[in-house]
């Protein structure tokens, strides 16, 4: 075995007054330890150095009178921790000192040993950043492959995923609620898991790529058992998943449960996909208000780019009094949702290919909204609201690919002003004007369907009133018409409206004409009819006209049939022509008019 002598050894030593170092003490340690680690005489190392007791189970080399060593010193293998200190055993300094065997091997030996990454140094590129270690800086991001065995690493990282790590996964996300909370990074790999649960303030972070189908660089936990909840969080705040895939498809049983959320406040969830749980065999994701002591309401909620696309997403409240609230879905591609005693909002929400049921459920107590929702499938019922339940929606289109027996079954309603409305939306579409001073007393304009199957949608206006807390039906346009025309008229009779009636069809019909006769004043005139078409005959009786004018002659209002079409005319009375505006009201099977 060769030694060496060690560098930057000082081989005199003096005390901190400049003295020689009397009755000093040199003790040599293995690296990291207070084990005497013998140094020799000789470079070939087979003469140790002569080591005095110090009484107190120490081992040391005494320096000569000039404080000095009294051979020259060489170390053996490997590392050593050199310590100098005074006869009364106080330290001088210590050094950490390398045998003869410092080499590369033993460099890739020590950086690969359990405390390699305290050797290497690491500085960020960023202006003004600080050093430190490579494990100060590794320990600032907490990996799943802290937690599993190697066996595991290999299993999950080739996607293989027969290997439960349930309990390894358990233990990184207790690690980090005990220091409070943070996220934990689970790289590419399929992970099997039974039951995991939740911690408030700790974070699931999956790889790049885990949105998309299995890939090599997707996250995917699968599941196993029968009639389990794989990810649950319980009366937990802030927690949350992004990135992670949950496949179902081995579950057996019918009261299986992807991801379970049972008390949950201001979490959010992102590029979630749960698949491979039916209808028939339990809930893709389940929100409800917490049980147990303590136990939280569920409110202030966010799940957006998720994936429900063969299962059900549920919301569940206790009652009245205690609803999962505040909570949104945001672009979420699901198969079917329900909704109980809660207040969720829906927006860019897709229901998609189920085949019985409801695609959305509302019912219960609550307050609920759809945004530019979407529905595709065909099941019985696109929507369903009952009980007390309260369905809003604004500029919303749900029937793009559905053909369903039912669009909607009960009635959503909408609070607001200036909705927008889509004939080919539904039953009831939002309101176009809403004038209220309170929650009592308001009037209301909305469109409603008159077809609430499938195919062409045709609509009509209604215009309601809210009268001892229940809305009043005041007016409603159906083959109804009220329009406006203006137009020069002099003292020949001129038509200013066309209106056809098909076979077997009627009308009543009544113009008003007002206008200034030049040098006599304004006038106003109503005339009234009512026409049929007897199979290809038109007969028509006009009441009797009213006039209101200040002097000259008001005109007269005729109604004149022309073959089918029923002819609105007017005669000015006066040589000069002047503008008169018509007021036409039509009432039956003549809404296809013709202004002339």
């Amino acid at each position: 075995m060769a030694a060496s002598q060690p560098a930057n050894f000082n081989l005199q030593e003096f005390t901190d007054a400049g003295l020689l170092l009397f009755g000093g003490r040199l003790y040599t340690y293995a690296y990291g330890t207070t084990t005497q680690k013998t140094a020799y005489t000789d470079p070939a190392g087979t003469v140790p150095h002569t080591y005095t007791s110090d009484g107190a189970g120490g081992q040391y080399i005494a320096l000569n009178a000039r404080g000095e060593l009294p051979a020259p010193l060489y170390l053996g293998t490997g590392s050593y921790d050199l310590a100098l200190k005074r006869a009364d055993g106080s330290t001088v300094w210590t050094r950490k000192a390398d045998g003869v065997d410092n080499s590369v091997n033993t460099l890739s030996a020590a950086l690969a040993d359990t405390s390699g990454s305290t050797l290497v140094g690491y500085q960020s590129a960023a202006a003004n950043a600080l050093w430190m270690w490579a494990n100060e800086k590794l320990d600032e991001r907490r990996s799943a492959r802290d937690f599993m065995t190697p066996q595991q690493r290999t299993n999950v990282f080739n996607r293989v995923g027969t290997q439960d790590v349930t309990a390894a996964l358990q233990a990184g996300i207790d690690a980090l609620y005990a220091v409070g909370g943070g996220v934990l990074y689970l790289p590419g790999g399929k992970y099997k898991i039974t039951t995991l649960n939740l911690r408030s303030n700790v974070i699931l972070a999956g790889d790049v790529g885990a949105y998309q189908p299995d890939t090599a660089t997707g996250v995917q936990f699968v599941l196993t058992g029968s009639g389990i909840s794989g990810v649950v969080g319980t009366n937990v705040i802030r927690v949350g998943m992004r990135n992670i895939r949950i496949d179902g498809s081995a579950l057996t049983g019918t009261t299986n449960v992807g991801l379970d959320l049972n008390g949950f406040w201001l979490s959010h969830f992102e590029n979630v996909t749960v698949f491979g749980i039916s209808p028939s065999e339990g809930y893709a994701i389940k929100c409800r208000t917490g049980t147990g002591t303590p136990s939280f309401g569920s409110q202030h909620n966010h799940f957006i780019l998720c994936e429900t696309p063969d299962g059900m997403m549920r919301f569940e409240g206790k009652s009245a009094s205690d609803q999962v609230t505040t909570t949104t879905v945001i672009t979420h591609r699901g198969f079917q949702y329900e909704v109980q005693h809660c207040q969720i909002t829906f927006i860019n929400a897709t229901a998609e290919g189920w085949t019985a049921g409801s695609g959305f459920y509302f019912y219960g107590s609550g307050d609920s909204v759809m945004l530019h929702c979407d529905i595709e499938g065909t099941g019985p019922v696109g929507i369903t609201v009952g009980d007390t339940h309260v369905l809003h929606g604004s500029e919303t289109t749900i029937w793009a690919g559905y053909s369903g027996s039912q669009r909607v079954n009960g009635q959503p309603t909408t609070a607001g002003t200036e909705y927008q409305a889509t004939v080919t939306a539904g039953n009831v579409f939002p309101d176009f004007f809403r004038q209220s001073d309170n929650n009592t007393t308001y009037a209301r304009g909305r469109i409603r369907a008159d077809n609430i199957g499938g195919g062409t949608q045709e609509g009509h206006v209604e215009i309601v009133r809210r009268y001892a807390g229940a809305d009043v039906l005041q007016f409603e346009w159906r083959n109804q018409v009220k329009v406006e025309n203006s137009k020069s008229i002099a003292n020949v009779a001129t038509t200013v409206f066309s209106i056809p009636i098909s076979s077997g069809g009627g009308v009543r019909v009544k113009t008003s004409a007002r206008g200034t006769q030049i040098g006599a004043g304004p006038f106003c005139v109503s005339l009234e009819t009512v026409c049929v078409n007897n199979f290809g005959t038109l007969a028509k009786t006009d009441g009797t006209a009213l006039a209101v004018q200040t002097g000259g002659s008001a005109g007269v209002i005729t109604y004149t049939i022309s073959g089918t079409n029923l002819l609105v005319q007017f005669n000015h009375g006066s040589a000069t022509a002047t503008t008169v505006n018509f007021v036409i009201e039509i009432d039956g099977d003549g809404s296809g008019y013709s202004k002339i």
